[in-house]
């Protein structure tokens, strides 16, 4: 049964990814999430935690209490807004180093020093720095990782945004 379902995913049956468990889906953690009833901290995986995409299952239930996100010590609600808001600062935070990075030649590695030059002094084509790796390539895979894709982790965030109602998150990653 294994073997057909690997032919269905079009995987073989010794490849990486099946022999060591890759996990298929992202990871962005959010780290230090603060519970304002038992003061607990905790940190989210907002991609694979089913407490937190529970909704994702209960479509058709549109009841108030479904929606909540709940602390896993005292099962109480866990304050959105303020995970908004620190959803929002590390995206802005991630956005101001994607922009501030330093361009470094691909021949000699030497970082750019001017800013009109398009090509290094000994020919090279100048590469970012951060922002550039798909997570699969890397050995942290969080996307608040620095080298992590800058357009994957902003529509991932973008995704969440529209899905949770986070108003201002959403229009900060349009």
């Amino acid at each position: 049964m294994k073997v057909n379902l690997l032919r269905m995913i079009h995987c073989k049956e010794f490849s990486n990814e099946v022999q060591g468990g890759v996990e298929p889906s992202l990871v962005l953690v959010i780290p230090d999430v603060i519970c304002d009833n038992c003061q607990k901290c905790v940190d989210l995986d907002i991609c694979r935690d089913p407490s937190l995409n529970a909704d994702i299952e209960n479509l058709g239930n549109q009841d108030d209490e479904e929606g909540k996100w709940r602390c896993s010590a005292c099962s109480a609600s866990l304050n959105k807004l303020n995970i908004e808001r620190r959803l929002l600062d590390l995206t802005n935070r991630r956005l101001i180093s994607y922009q501030m990075q330093d361009l470094k030649c691909k021949q000699c590695h030497m970082v750019k020093n001017s800013i009109v030059s398009k090509y290094c002094d000994c020919t090279g084509a100048y590469v970012q720095t951060i922002g550039n790796q798909q997570p699969d390539k890397l050995r942290n895979q969080n996307l608040l990782n620095q080298m992590t894709d800058i357009k994957l982790f902003m529509q991932l965030i973008r995704n969440f945004a529209s899905f949770h109602n986070f108003a201002i998150l959403k229009d900060t990653t349009d």
